[in-house]
């Protein structure tokens, strides 16, 4: 068994599979300025994969961080990471290929009403080869409506649904350079 495949196993990781695109840092990249303002705030992370982001976010101060991802074995990894970090953390199983009011109606119940910080990276592209349009944008619409302050969404296809998080009365905080995993924005809830 090669050093990686017995690392993933040890790491309780589905083997095979790609876990993220780009490397583990990438993924943070963009994120810093949401770093420095997590301290006493919540942080949900729809798709959140092992958790590295969350924990980050945990690192920086954050109070909560619960996270959904559609693996068993992140969710566990997840869990395992956060283990001996005294803070609320939720993890769950979800798969997010649902429409809003689906969405509400398996998960609402398990989460916060509003999360001060709200991450969706790297997710849609994901997700629009498996829901209809029509309920991805109610999808969206919900996640907006869980953001309390700052809704960060990494995506190159941000044009298609950046309407509806604007006409959920977020506004464009700021856009960091694109990279190899995509296009970040950070979009407000204005006080």
């Amino acid at each position: 068994m090669g050093i990686a495949r017995s690392l993933k196993r040890a790491l309780g990781l589905g083997i095979g599979r790609k876990n993220f695109q780009g490397d583990l840092f990438g993924r943070f990249q963009g994120l810093e300025p949401l770093f420095e303002r997590a301290a006493g705030r919540s942080v949900l992370d729809l798709g959140m994969s092992e958790g590295h982001v969350g924990y980050e976010f945990a690192r920086h101060g954050a109070i909560a961080v619960h996270g959904l991802e559609q693996h068993r074995d992140k969710v566990r990894f997840a869990a395992r990471l956060f283990r001996d970090v005294a803070i609320d953390t939720r993890f769950r199983v979800a798969d997010l290929a649902c429409s809003g009011p689906r969405f509400e109606a398996r998960y609402g119940a398990q989460l916060r009403p509003r999360y001060d910080i709200v991450l969706f990276l790297g997710v849609y592209h994901h997700l629009k080869k498996e829901v209809r349009v029509e309920d991805l944008a109610t999808l969206v619409d919900a996640i907006a409506a869980r953001t309390e302050r700052w809704l960060a969404v990494r995506s190159d296809a941000l044009p298609e649904f950046e309407g509806r998080i604007l006409d959920a009365g977020l506004r464009l905080e700021y856009e960091a350079p694109k990279t190899e995993i995509g296009l970040l924005r950070v979009y407000e809830r204005p006080v």
